[in-house]
């Protein structure tokens, strides 16, 4: 069936200014398509759990406690990647006015990492992307700065809890990375699917980052299992600026005849208390802009990659190495 939508119609005498955001469209048909549900009986069908307004998402790569301001109390914990929904306000009888002058009624979360303070008045009634600073409880002179970001998803505010480095898996192929925990003394395994984000976890003492990475071949095409590569660093929230860098790392076969696995890990720069983004890439894309298929035949550093590549579509070749001459044949 086609998707139910909302048309809105404006009829005045006079010239008026209407204002809509995507946000506020969303709203409106989600609660207009809801409500109509109810009146054709639709949701009489099943149960329905009661609606949790908020939920909270952790990406900060540790465990995060939460609870509501004002109460000083724990409500609840998350661990890494995970998420809950939750509404600490139930027994309130605080019924939304629309178009309400005084907008919705304040809501501010107080939140912390383990190993960090708490973090007081995170509020989730805005939309909207903001940083806070928590001190190391170890070490009180270094702090560590937390992203929030509250979006609208349908009637639900979304709290999102980030990290100030992550990683991200550019590639097709999903990933385990290996993580040094230096405070910790310890290493740690995640896997990392392809187009997936790890959150790296908050360093006590503010330093860089030391992974290492291999394909998982049991979840794709690939053959054979595969070495760790050699380890990677990248800079952590440690106040400074750091310029853009680029690192080339290979995973050897194990079995004969399996070639290395080649892949380029490059951030652009972390800016003074900013964010950094941490990519990882194929060293080599080929991509057929042409109107038929593509018969292709690459050669470089002793690999092949030969096949048929289709219109509009792309080949991470992870066979070369960075910096290496490929020739190619088509």
């Amino acid at each position: 069936p086609p998707p139910r939508c909302t048309e809105l119609r404006v009829e005045a005498e006079q010239q008026c200014n209407v204002s809509l955001s995507f946000n506020m469209c969303e709203l409106l048909t989600s609660t207009l398509v809801t409500l109509l549900d109810d009146v054709t009986g639709k949701n009489k069908q099943q149960e329905q759990s009661p609606f949790l307004p908020y939920s909270l998402s952790n990406q900060t790569g540790v465990v995060v406690r939460y609870g509501r301001m004002g109460t000083g109390a724990v409500h609840e914990h998350l661990v890494p990647g995970e998420e809950a929904s939750f509404d600490l306000w139930g027994s309130e009888d605080t019924r939304n006015v629309m178009c309400s002058a005084e907008g919705p009624p304040p809501r501010s979360l107080v939140v912390a990492c383990d190993g960090w303070s708490w973090a007081a008045d995170v509020p989730l009634h805005r939309v909207g992307e903001r940083t806070i600073e928590v001190t190391s409880l170890a070490q009180p002179q270094l702090t560590q700065r937390l992203v929030c970001e509250v979006g609208l998803q349908a009637d639900r505010k979304v709290l999102t809890l980030r990290s100030s480095t992550r990683l991200i898996n550019e590639t097709r192929v999903p990933l385990e990375v290996r993580v040094w925990q230096p405070h910790q003394g310890m290493e740690t395994v995640h896997p990392l699917g392809a187009d997936g984000t790890l959150p790296m976890p908050l360093r006590p003492d503010n330093g860089s980052y030391r992974i290492y990475l291999r394909p998982i071949p049991a979840a794709t095409q690939l053959e054979g299992s595969y070495e760790w590569s050699e380890p990677c660093s990248f800079p952590g929230d440690d106040g400074r600026s750091h310029p853009p860098e680029s690192t080339a790392l290979a995973s050897a076969g194990l079995a004969r005849g399996v070639s290395a696995w080649h892949c380029l890990v490059h951030h652009d720069g972390r800016p003074e208390r900013g964010v950094c983004i941490v990519r990882i890439l194929p060293p080599l894309e080929l991509v057929n802009l042409l109107a038929r298929t593509l018969r292709y035949e690459l050669r470089g550093g002793g690999a092949v990659a030969s096949g048929l590549l289709r219109s509009g579509d792309t080949l991470a070749a992870h066979e070369f190495a960075a910096h290496t001459s490929v020739s190619m044949r088509v």
